[in-house]
Order: C-alpha cells, then structure tokens, then sequence
C-alpha cells in the first residue's frame, strides 16, 4: 500500500539537451516524497547516447532519439510535459507539427 501523500509522476522532456538542469528538479521532487519517472527525447543522437551513458545508474530515466517535428512522431505517457529551448529555433511550420504531436500526445 502506498503512502498517504505519495504520488508517482512520469515527466516527458522534449527536448532533454545535455540534462545538465533536470536532476536538480528531479531531486528536490523526490526530496519532497514524490517517485518521479523521467523520458527524455532528442534529435542528436549523441546526447540521447551521452545521457544514457551518464545516468545508466538511475533506472527511472529513459530516453529516445526522436525527432519530434515529424508527423505522427510518438511520445510516451506522462503527467507533464516539458518543451524548453526548441520552438524559438524551429521555423513555423516546424513548431506546428511539434505542438500537434503535443497534443496528440494526450499530456495534460
């Protein structure tokens, strides 16, 4: 049984970049009795490898190479969604699509 006051969330990040800020929030959640479970998607290859390389240790984050200004591109299920640093550098109708896949996403 869990908790009273525990709650479980699922963070999708789009683009995730080098995590350099993400486990500072993931920790202070956690600090705070909330289990937190973390998708990060990138389009550079490198990073999505890098990040796997650095946080093999933490079995609640995943991440996928991904390019999210794709028709039909496909996130995971979560709670939030973040999407920091991408639509100021994508044309219009690069955002468009983006957003779209936001919604179909179905995160609230």
């Amino acid at each position: 049984m869990r908790q009273r006051g525990k709650k479980d969330i699922t963070i999708i990040d789009l683009p995730c970049g080098d995590m350099n800020w993400m486990p500072t929030l993931v920790n202070k959640l956690e600090s705070d009795g909330i289990t937190v479970n973390y998708h990060g998607y990138d389009i550079v290859p490198q990073l999505i490898n890098a990040n796997k390389e650095k946080f093999r240790d933490r079995p609640r984050y995943s991440f996928t190479h991904i390019d999210g200004t794709k028709e039909g591109a496909v996130l995971s299920k979560g709670d939030i969604l973040l999407s920091r640093d991408v639509v100021n550098h994508l044309p219009i109708k690069e955002d468009l699509t983006l957003l779209r896949n936001f919604v179909k996403s179905g995160i609230k």
